[in-house]
């Protein structure tokens, strides 16, 4: 069965949440390649804005939720410098191994591991930023909300938490991809996801859409 079959297959399933991990699983192989596609090759600008807009410095403890396959974080290792230190966390074995072997070709000292935005390991006050990219549109409102009282636990006084993702309103070849198919036709990084992040205990955001990418919307908040 080819791959896109086995990918509308999934998603008739009634579990979504072991659905998109296994469908994350499907595509680790191909992720780079159809994030670059559906990116019209302005992926590492889309990762570098990101970046920027979550104004990492040198030394700074950065966690990456839903990593995939760790373009991100391993970019992100290049603003914390040496004494900086970043972990990419994803719920696919397969995308983790992925990232752990890019990692270990480029020779970059980050940490990436199995694991689950509404069931982090880390210990209170960890992180300076907290990273989310292409990854809350998964998941339910319920485990958004266990996610960012997770994020908001892990991070240190004055840390941000940035969020980017898709805008259904704006047409893109990912939101006709398997699991995008049911989105919202709102924008709700900007207009459902701050309302979220607030409960949480989030405070002055920023909220925008990207520049390198117009089908992405973004949303900053800050922990008290």
């Amino acid at each position: 069965m080819k791959l896109l079959d086995k990918l509308h297959k999934l998603h008739g399933n009634t579990s979504a949440l072991e659905t998109e991990r296994e469908t994350m699983n499907l595509l680790a192989p191909f992720y780079d390649i159809l994030v670059w596609f559906v990116a019209f090759g302005k992926a590492k600008a889309m990762r570098e804005e990101t970046l920027e807009l979550a104004q990492i410095k040198l030394g700074d403890r950065v966690l990456d939720v839903g990593c995939g396959t760790g373009d991100l974080i391993l970019a992100a290792k290049a603003h914390t410098g040496p004494a900086g230190k970043v972990i990419g966390i994803d719920g696919s074995p397969k995308m983790i191994n992925v990232a752990q072997r890019k990692a270990a070709k480029a020779n970059v000292k980050v940490v990436f591991q199995v694991g689950l935005i509404e069931k982090t390991t880390f210990p209170d006050q960890t992180f300076d930023v907290v990273l989310s990219s292409l990854m809350m549109h998964h998941l339910t409102d319920n485990l958004k909300c266990q996610g960012f009282a997770e994020v908001y636990r892990v991070l240190k006084p004055n840390g941000r938490f940035m969020i980017v993702d898709l805008d259904p309103t704006r047409r893109s070849l990912l939101t006709m991809l398997p699991g995008h198919f049911q989105m919202e036709k709102i924008d709700f990084v900007r207009e459902q996801l701050p309302k979220l992040m607030q409960v949480a205990g989030f405070t002055d955001f920023e909220i925008g859409k990207m520049t390198q990418f117009k089908q992405l919307s973004f949303v900053v908040g800050k922990k008290v």
